[in-house]
């Protein structure tokens, strides 16, 4: 069983069935493809598109309900918020960096824990 700080492993399952492997599925994918997804909403900012950072931020809070990283996506929504109510940059700049270092956390935990892909 995985024991990743801010995954809560039960709520991941439930989405998913119980299906054990297609939740490891899941979770080697996240690890893999939203790695950079603080450096790309950070890319869309500072390229003045809001809409681009809204729709990156959207995207990683559904995949973090998903898989049961409740803080996570809580802090995504919280930031899509204020992206929305086009906050000021600072404070979107404060959400957006203690989310970046939960979700690096996230992402080294599973790294470290996820077991080996079968050989094939």
């Amino acid at each position: 069983m995985l024991d990743v700080q801010g995954l809560d492993v039960a709520k991941g399952l439930h989405f998913v069935g119980g299906r054990w492997s297609t939740y490891i599925i899941i979770l080697r994918m996240f690890a893999e493809q939203q790695a950079g997804m603080s450096g790309e909403i950070r890319r869309a900012l500072a390229a003045g598109d809001r809409e681009a950072a809204m729709h990156l931020v959207h995207s990683a809070k559904g995949i973090l309900g998903t898989i049961g990283a409740e803080r996570l996506h809580e802090d995504a929504s919280a930031l899509y918020r204020a992206l929305s109510e086009r906050l000021p940059p600072q404070e979107i700049e404060s959400q957006l960096n203690g989310m970046e270092a939960r979700h690096d956390a996230l992402i080294h935990g599973l790294r470290a824990q996820l077991p080996a892909e079968p050989a094939g």
